[in-house]
């Protein structure tokens, strides 16, 4: 039996988070006591599998906690020790998390801080763009992308995009449950995602949109991306927030909520049953809306290899690139200095 690795990140944040001291932690010997527990419950996370812990086929995966709470450090003590450490930071970070992050130096993924900012993308726009308008959501970010995997990929996918966003425009809103579409979701933008880190060179500062499969966000992503409206999940009282990429195709009129067959309990008034929608070309629109469901930054550099800093929740983590797998978080677009 197997369990993904996403039950395993689970598994192992619910028991290691709050510990006051770093330490490094094989997957196999720290699981085996979570997963002992939920076998007995008869809880076995996401896949509904029952094993054992030597069925878990991640041995060689080692993650790293650091303490929650930041050092007292100067910039200069930061700094010091960063350089012993052959790291370089990006200078928005807190003097003090510097110095937590360089004197541990992890080997791989580290939960690092927690922050005040609740949402990935908020956390972003205050490290790279303070006090500036900045952008609502991870999804309606991928327009500034200079490298994208959606951009160099959906060509190949259009049609199946297309077919699967006329069924969720046709839709009731009243049947709406955006866990229905996650799999649907998935199974096409996930022939999108690669399988190792694009091979992009990467400087301090530069905005990663990054594809969070396991994140339940998928569905939500894709549809708000491309229509520029908030609110899918409540199929009501929806905004325009963004650019919209979806066209009717016997009018080609940008989509509005008002053409699906109900909207805020009432009939949609600018439905049209039976209605194809299409990706649609204008000005200033790339070549593809962002899938994306998580965004971070290149936070740190060490011996060479970006570290991209995320918010999950209020929680800060620092992934390596060469940690990045297609079931967990992948890279997908880059903004160079995070513009």
């Amino acid at each position: 039996m197997k369990i993904k690795e996403s039950t395993l990140r689970k598994i192992i944040r619910e028991e290691m988070l709050g510990k006051d001291h770093l330490f490094e932690v094989n997957l196999v010997d720290r699981v085996s006591s979570a997963w002992e527990n939920l076998s007995s419950s008869g809880d076995t996370g996401d896949t509904g599998d029952t094993g054992t812990a030597e069925d878990i086929p991640y041995s060689e995966k080692k993650f790293d906690w650091l303490e929650a709470e930041p050092s007292d450090a100067t910039e200069e003590e930061a700094q010091e020790e960063a350089e012993s450490k052959n790291i370089t930071f990006w200078s928005g970070l807190p003097p003090g998390i510097k110095f937590v992050y360089a004197s541990h130096s992890p080997e791989g993924e580290a939960q690092v801080y927690k922050c005040t900012q609740s949402g990935c993308q908020e956390y972003v726009n205050d490290m790279l763009r303070p006090g500036q308008q900045n952008r609502p959501s991870a999804w309606w970010s991928h327009y500034v992308a200079d490298k994208s995997v959606f951009n160099e990929r959906i060509s190949a996918y259009k049609k199946d995009i297309e077919d699967l966003f006329t069924k969720m425009t046709n839709t009731p809103t009243s049947k709406y449950e955006p866990s229905f579409w996650e799999p649907k979701v998935d199974e096409i933008v996930g022939k999108m995602i690669p399988s190792q880190p694009p091979k992009w060179n990467l400087n301090l500062g530069d905005e990663i949109g990054l594809w969070y499969g396991p994140s339940g966000l998928t569905s939500r992503a894709m549809f708000e991306g491309a229509t520029g409206y908030n609110n899918f999940d409540t199929g009501c009282n929806m905004t325009k927030i963004h650019k919209t990429y979806i066209k009717r195709e016997s009018d080609g009129k940008p989509w509005h909520p008002e053409m699906m067959p109900e909207y805020c309990g009432r009939k949609g008034k600018m439905h049209i049953p039976g209605s194809k929608f299409a990706l649609r070309s204008a000005k200033g629109l790339t070549p593809s809306f962002g899938f994306n469901s998580h965004v971070g930054f290149v936070g740190a550099i060490k011996n060479g290899e970006p570290i991209i800093f995320h918010n999950i929740k209020g929680d800060v983590w620092a992934t390596p690139v060469s940690a990045m797998e297609k079931d967990g978080s992948m890279m997908v677009w880059v903004n160079r200095g995070g513009k």
